[in-house]
């Protein structure tokens, strides 16, 4: 690491700068010398990042003198042109540099011999292999010294690529702070996340820092985790970057930490706690930590409420920790900007080098002093949950001590995660599957309901794998047969031992992976996480992604760590309803647990391996040679005819987009393929069916294709309004083979399937259509009914239930997809670099379906119901008690406006956004203040977006409330006072909105745009007009009579707490409104039972129609008609 010392700048520097800034000006960027002093004193060590040859910024590891780690990313495009004369290496196509990354660091292609067996190695061997071991397992309390590692040479033939960042962020940062939850006091919970509030609500210097970040960030956000809190913010332009930066310099340095601030923010954090009590991976997660020992920091309430929060010198406390904690030594800077790295360099110590420093233990040493967090009392038992949606879920667990299997060049725990969920036929998923106790494997504490594999989780505490599954009823309860069947694989992997070809094929997938396509999407917010961890600076991008050493002790040592007696299972379901007694105050979960059984910890210690279970066969898409050697664009005659064909048939059309491969890269395309049919999600019957199909399907293929998938192949599978649509992405050698087995899956699917495998996935989907109005913070239910009165083909998910449970059989399922699959039309769409080879090969797979074609005139279009003029409410409560949140969903329709205001439309969303989650002001002819969020902390989910759907325009205000604290009602109130605030102060003259967009016009997502409209005071008036008339004004009075149609869907919930008064609406005197007789429907019996579950929450002394309330869902339904097709906005 090399040391330096500046107290003036380099002349070459301030020459090439004054260069840049001129042309910056000249750009508009508006990034000046004044934004470099060159006066700055500057001490600090650096050293270069490790990084793929492929990527074309510029990485540089920074320690200024108080401690400050710093990562800066340079995307200055200088010199940054691809030289297409380089040698390429004639085994694998690839740049030369790329090949001697692979060989030198990786250590590829020099170990492709046979596997050792440990017993015939020598002495010495094994003392190396022992000393290579435990070098890299022990993590210091120190910082890693730095290792003799291979660098890519410097030299002028070296790869220049382009840089290929996300054009919407061309500058980002992010600053990660080593304390996270595990770093609260011992008696008060959530301080670091209560802190990681406050920060963000004012400095010494800038009392309102979210009037900085809205108007000048792309995003901005800041998270708290166990370890660290981080904050970051993404922006368009240097001015803006620069500005940010400053913000963020104070908000770390010098927040305001007022009492004010810290008591709004209390109640911030008890709303968002309240809305995440019902997540069930959350509440597994939060019984898995109730398995640490009583005396350790891991078992604290991280995210804080107002009980644990509520005390009177909370903000004292919020203070002393600021001040403990908030230090450069603990804290990590990332920046991404296309700067030279110098100036990255002089920005930092401009903003940061000020922060002082303090000589206190770091704040990872206070939990690591403390040990293995787990009881194994505790932890190696049987869990049963019984949880808030209808889910039915296994997470089997193994927690082993950080210090012994922490090791970054092996990755042993990466090794055994990804055989424990390989997929193939010989594994552990598909033998679950095939005896129908799961559906597919799911990562336990990331996502409900979603298919993923068994994880590994490393931190500076301990590490561990995680193995989880979606259960049916009969897995529920073949609880022990599961638990045998993971054990005996667990055995034969013993037993065969680690593999060199398993290693290899992994460690030349991610590098694969690393090169191509990681290297150019790292984001500020990783890397910044990544330099938090204790390694050597210049692994901070390769530690995480890549495997650089074959290790078989230290494999071989995490497999034999996966024994019965230091394994925690648990069993999620609500069949253990009158079993599970116990109740955690905290967060909320249900169980009970009892010991793993004698008898069976001794079966599960001796098991053989199942004769179904092999190790996974050689996967024939990991390879070195993904390259092509020269550019393909040759043609022939096979292609011209079978597009010729598909044309005059009628029967599929066929469009690609081609890019020219290039030389020494790999190349990636996307497929997607749209299977239109008559039988589409017109009526409960073919919705219910697609949605049922698509999930087989996807679990089908998926088993097939998962060789594919390990070498960075996605596939995704989506029912539309027209039809199934099939994806694949990856690298451009793989798809054509990849996509003739998509497609033979597709059209042999009910050949292969089984009548057990249709019931397990029936009551699977079931519990999905019932888990939708169940949603933990009742936003699904609310989306459910707006969907179904806006739009004229949704299906009510309580609908889809009743007519799955009683109307769908096994024979009629067959039917269907035999049906759908005789009379369809295939739209395809080919992008990336397709050769005409690979186009003939896809265009004549089509050819040969068999098939009937759909005339377009038969393809079911969907269409928008236009609201009535006016205001309309339907109120309904929550279908379970243990709702504890209500939601408010205001959809304004605006109609169909023109392609210009359709453009504009997402730009003024965002503004809305911004004023009603913190800027709005009170306003003497409306309510008293309202600011939301900041002020009346109406919620923690404020969220406003803008749609387009079938033409029609809407924009919809979603607010998330405690059910103790607030009615829907009320929140409606306010939105809507809301909205005229903020035409008050942005909207009310030409003026003002030309000010509101002036800021977006630097955007370069939307800067064209935005610069055009600003031109134009004619498109002004009607963007003015255009709110005024479809957005509610009853205050104001701006309309001589009403002109905007608004529904209004309030979902109430449960409150949490015996004697809790939320704040009331004020309604305003209804009109009477009397219904046209609407035409006669015939409804089948599920759809009457599903209605009938729906409780509308309609006034008491309301006996008659009026113009606000919906007193019957399907009757206001049916006086609805089809938007109109001509356009509905006249000025």
């Amino acid at each position: 690491m090399k040391r330096f010392s500046e107290n003036n700048s380099n002349p070459r520097c301030s020459k090439r700068r004054s260069n840049v800034d001129n042309s910056r000006e000249q750009n508009g960027d508006g990034l000046g010398s004044t934004f470099f002093p060159t006066d700055i004193p500057m001490s600090y060590k650096c050293s270069e990042i490790i990084k793929s040859p492929l990527d074309g910024k510029r990485y540089l590891a920074v320690e200024f003198d108080n401690g400050l780690q710093c990562v800066l990313i340079s995307t200055y495009p200088c010199n940054n042109d691809i030289d297409y004369c380089l040698p390429l290496e004639p085994t694998t196509c690839s740049f030369q540099e790329v090949y001697e990354f692979n060989k030198c660091f990786l250590q590829m292609y020099n170990d492709q011999g046979h596997d050792k067996d440990p017993d015939e190695m020598s002495l010495l061997g094994k003392i190396a292999a022992y000393t290579s071991k435990n070098s890299v397992d022990t993590i210091p309390e120190t910082k890693l010294e730095e290792k003799e590692l291979w660098e890519p040479p410097r030299k002028k033939s070296f790869i220049k690529c382009p840089v290929v960042a996300n054009s919407y962020e061309p500058f980002a940062i992010s600053i990660a702070i080593a304390v996270g939850c595990l770093n609260d006091p011992d008696n008060i919970s959530g301080i670091a996340h209560l802190l990681e509030h406050v920060v963000f609500l004012g400095t010494q210097g800038c009392p309102e820092p979210w009037t900085i970040l809205s108007n000048n960030t792309i995003s901005a956000n800041a998270a708290t985790e166990m370890d660290h809190t981080i904050f970051h913010a993404a922006m368009n332009t240097s001015t803006e970057f620069v500005k940010v930066m400053e913000l963020f310099s104070e908000m770390v340095a010098c927040p305001k930490l007022s009492q004010e601030h810290v008591e709004n923010e209390v109640h911030n954090i008890d709303c968002e706690n309240t809305i995440k009590l019902s997540r069930d991976f959350l509440r597994v997660g939060a019984l898995f930590l109730l398995c640490s020992r009583s005396d350790h920091r891991m078992r604290r309430f991280g995210m804080g409420d107002r009980i644990s929060l509520g005390r009177c010198d909370i903000t004292q406390l919020v203070r002393k920790h600021f001040h403990r904690y908030y230090r450069p030594n603990y804290m990590t800077l990332c920046i991404q900007a296309p700067l030279p790295m110098e100036d990255l360099i002089r920005l930092s110590a401009q903003h940061f080098q000020k922060l002082e420093y303090m000589d206190q233990p770091k704040p990872w040493e206070e939990i690591v002093n403390e040990g293995f967090p787990f009881d194994q009392k505790k932890f190696s038992r049987m869990y049963k949950v019984y949880p808030f949606k209808n889910v039915q879920w296994m997470i089997v667990s193994w927690a082993m001590s950080c210090l012994s299997w922490q090791n970054y060049e092996t990755k042993p725990l990466e090794y055994a995660a990804m055989l424990l969920s390989h997929k193939g036929k010989s594994g552990l998923d598909f033998y679950l599957k095939s005896k129908g106790w799961i559906t597919c494997s799911a990562t336990s504490f990331s996502s409900e309901c979603q298919e993923q594999d068994a994880y590994f989780l490393s931190n500076k505490y301990y590490s561990g794998i995680h193995l989880g599954l979606e259960l049916t009823n009969e897995g529920v309860l073949q609880e022990t047969e599961i638990i045998k069947a993971i054990f005996s694989y667990i055995a034969l992997l013993r037993q065969v031992g680690p593999k060199r070809r398993i290693f290899n094929e992994l460690r030349t997938a991610k590098a694969n992976r690393y090169h191509y396509r990681t290297c150019m999407d790292k984001s500020v917010i990783d890397i910044g996480i990544a330099a938090c961890r204790p390694r050597s600076p210049k692994l901070i991008l390769t530690g995480p992604e890549l495997l650089t050493t074959y290790d078989p002790d230290a494999i071989r040592d995490v497999l034999d760590s996966l024994l019965p007696r230091e394994t925690n299972v648990i069993t999620v379901s609500r069949m253990f309803k009158n079993i599970v007694t116990t109740i955690d105050p905290v967060s909320l979960v249900t169980y009970g647990s009892h010991p793993f059984c004698p008898d069976l910890l001794d079966e599960l210690e001796s098991i053989k391996p199942f004769r179904e279970f092999t190790i996974p066969d050689s996967n024939p898409y990991v390879c070195n040679n993904i390259c092509r050697p020269v550019d393909f664009d040759i043609g022939g005659m096979t292609v011209e005819t079978s597009l010729s064909y598909l044309r005059l048939s009628g029967k599929a059309g066929l469009k690609h987009q081609h890019t020219s491969s290039k030389r020494g890269l790999a190349d990636y395309s996307v497929y997607t393929f749209e299977f239109t049919s008559p039988y589409c999600r017109a009526n409960p019957h073919n919705c219910a069916m697609i949605c049922l199909w698509k999930k087989m399907l996807k679990e089908k293929i998926l088993t097939r294709i998962h060789p594919a998938v390990l070498a960075d192949v996605t596939f995704s599978i989506f029912d539309g309004e027209s039809g199934l649509l099939l994806s694949l992405d990856g690298p451009s050698v793989f798809l054509p083979t990849v996509w003739l087995d998509v497609l033979d899956e597709f059209m042999n699917f009910e050949n292969y399937l089984e009548e057990k495998t249709f019931l397990t996935f029936k009551e699977l989907h079931l519990k999905i259509f019932q888990n939708a109005n169940l949603r933990y913070d009742t936003l699904g239910y609310a989306e459910d009914l707006v969907l179904y009165l806006t739009t004229y083909q949704y299906i009510l998910m309580s609908v889809l239930e009743n007519y799955l449970r009683y109307y769908v059989t096994f024979d009629e399922f067959l039917q269907f997809t035999r049906n759908y699959k005789s009379r369809m039309w295939i739209c395809s769409e080919l992008l990336g670099t397709i050769t005409y080879s690979e186009l003939g090969l896809l265009a004549g797979s089509l050819t040969r379906l068999e098939y009937d074609a759909l005339p377009e005139g038969d393809i079911c279009v969907n269409h928008v119901q236009q609201l009535p003029i006016g205001e309309k409410c339907l109120s309904v409560k929550a279908m379970s008690k243990a709702c504890i949140t209500s939601t408010t969903w205001n959809y304004y329709q605006l109609g169909q406006l023109t392609e210009d205001m359709e453009d504009m439309l997402p730009i003024l969303a965002k503004h809305i956004s911004n004023f009603l989650f913190n800027q709005l002001r009170s306003n003497s002819r409306v309510a008293p203040v309202t600011k939301l969020r900041t002020k009346e902390q109406l919620s923690y989910f404020v969220k406003v977006e803008s749609d387009i759907s079938f033409t029609v325009s809407s924009i919809s205000v979603i607010v998330i409330m405690q059910a103790d604290r607030f009615k829907p009602g009320y929140v409606d109130e306010r939105i809507d006072n809301s909205l005229v605030s903020f035409y008050n102060e942005h909207m009310k003259t030409e003026e003002k909105v030309r000010n509101l967009f002036q800021l977006a016009s630097n955007s370069t997502e939307a800067g064209s745009i935005v610069k055009e409209f600003l031109a134009d005071s004619k498109f002004i008036k009607k963007l003015r007009y255009l709110y005024k008339k479809c957005l509610p004004h009853k205050i104001l009075k701006v309309c001589k009579r009403p002109s905007y149609r608004k529904l209004t869907v309030q979902v109430q919930g449960n409150p949490r707490f015996e004697g809790s008064i939320p704040l009331e609406p004020v309604y305003r005197c209804p009109k009477r409104k009397v219904y046209e007789t609407p035409q006669t429907q015939i409804n089948p019996d599920c759809i009457q039972r599903a209605q009938g579950k729906i409780i509308l929450e309609i006034p008491d002394d309301l006996v008659h129609e009026n113009a606000y309330f919906i007193t019957s869902l399907d009757k206001f339904k049916q006086s609805l008609k089809m938007y109109p097709n001509d356009s509905d906005y006249k000025e």
